[in-house]
């Protein structure tokens, strides 16, 4: 195709705006890769479709809702996860969970710093929620995070504004659910500060990653599995606690002076890149060591010996072959079919969730 048809094609597209540099490119540099021009003028697309889609919306937001409640829909996230159990799909699931009174449930609040007890004023003591109260709790508050979800995909296609206002109350459900399982499990966390300090590092900034922590399980817990949600947050956190001195440890090793996080370089992103990591090779253990992939044995012993899942060197596709036996074309398709097992169970049973 000639240098003046496809000027000529991309002039033709009445609803972008071609800036001029673009053109002016395509006419000092004839031979230009079309590819890369059509990336040009498909980038330039999506951001103008994206802002006439952001106008829309906040024109039928004006019209259909006040500014109280315009800030409170703007809060609400474009995706949420939550943790399914089977009895959400049920009919009577609403008025089961979360009925039009509260749930019954104590929660004891918590301090960084207890009071001194008196004799007039002792101090409260603490009370821990029962097993039942816990997955009661777990479970509304993933119901809530489930009907949010269905909500805000109910929006996404079609803007109403009784699912705008469902939104924001399912919304407010979501954090105050989140809110009580935090406070009813806050003193566990400070617990194990306490009890495992890192060096250099300040006690509330401890309590910090530690409460981070605490976030992060209560989104992935599944109750419905039998385990108690203390032995989790417990684990969850000490790994936390893990990362934290490995990268203090990191910092003292490249600048010999006091830690000033005001100086410090942000690396959120890597940060949690690093978790999310971590956490994934968790569970592909997790999976390997229970066989929740149903593996053959074969399977399994070529996805240990070729990612050194037993602790030894890895092995190459030659090495697994002559030890079973096989062509190293035969030992790559078994793990290329062990590798997609895993990756189907990952999916259905911890990413989805």
């Amino acid at each position: 195709v000639s240098c003046s048809s496809v000027k000529m094609q991309y002039k033709k597209i009445s609803a972008i705006r071609v800036p001029l540099f673009v053109l002016k490119n395509l006419k000092k540099n004839p031979t230009m890769n079309r590819m890369i021009l059509g990336r040009k003028i498909m980038k330039l697309a999506s951001d103008i479709a994206a802002k006439k889609k952001a106008q829309r919306l906040a024109e039928v937001l004006d019209k259909n809702l006040t500014r109280n409640e315009q800030a409170a829909y703007s809060s609400v996230p474009a995706r949420i996860g939550f943790v399914f159990h089977p009895s959400f799909e049920e009919r009577l699931a609403r008025a089961d969970l979360l009925g039009p009174e509260p749930l019954d449930i104590s929660i004891s609040p918590w301090t960084l710093f207890p009071e001194v007890p008196t004799d007039d004023q002792p101090r409260r003591a603490y009370k821990a929620l029962t097993r039942e109260e816990e997955v009661q709790l777990f479970l509304c508050y993933n119901f809530a995070r489930y009907r949010l979800s269905g909500l805000i995909e109910q929006q996404a296609a079609r803007f109403s504004r009784p699912g705008a206002l469902d939104m924001i109350r399912w919304h407010e459900r979501v954090l105050q659910l989140r809110a009580d399982l935090v406070s009813a499990n806050m003193n566990l966390v400070v617990a194990m500060t306490t009890r495992r300090r890192v060096r250099s590092v300040d006690f509330a900034e401890q309590v910090s990653e530690g409460s981070m922590a605490l976030l992060r399980a209560i989104d992935k817990f599944d109750a419905s599995r039998g385990f108690k949600f203390s032995t989790y947050v417990c684990r969850a956190v000490f790994k936390s606690f893990n990362r934290l001195a490995t990268k203090t440890g990191q910092y003292a090793q490249r600048f010999g002076k006091s830690f000033e996080p005001e100086m410090e370089q942000s690396h959120h992103d890597e940060y949690l890149h690093d978790i999310r990591q971590a956490d994934l090779l968790e569970d592909v253990r997790e999976i390997v060591d229970i066989n929740a992939a149903e593996l053959t044995e074969l399977e399994h012993s070529v996805l240990v010996d070729r990612f050194a899942m037993n602790g030894r060197d890895k092995k190459t596709l030659a090495q697994l072959g002559s030890k079973l036996g096989l062509s190293n074309e035969r030992v790559r398709q078994i793990q290329k079919k062990a590798v997609s097992k895993i990756h189907d169970t990952l999916h259905q049973r911890y990413l989805v969730a």
